[in-house]
């Protein structure tokens, strides 16, 4: 489908939408619903801009080329997220 239809159907179903931009290599693109974020902050027992920091960290890990697919990879994936959560709460 189109760009517009898979960012509604993943930020619906997940929170978040990850489009990293291919032709330079280099950042991307990251949607969050915040209604999936109020609900995933209710459900967490989290204030609502924690929740949308988690998934924007978490797209930005995706941008970067990591992957949640395996547990091994599931793994370096949520270390890479923990360095950036403490970057973005100690600035």
């Amino acid at each position: 489908g189109t760009l517009t239809k898979r960012v509604q159907r993943a930020t619906t179903q997940m929170g978040i939408f990850h489009h990293p931009h291919y032709d330079n290599k280099k950042g991307g693109e990251i949607y969050i619903s915040v209604d999936t974020g109020k609900r995933q902050a209710r459900e967490r027992g989290v204030r609502l801009k924690d929740e949308l920091l988690r998934l924007a960290v978490h797209g930005a890990a995706h941008i970067e080329g990591y992957d949640d697919g395996d547990i091994a990879n599931f793994t370096k994936m949520r270390e890479r997220e923990w360095e950036m959560l403490i970057k973005c709460v100690s600035v």
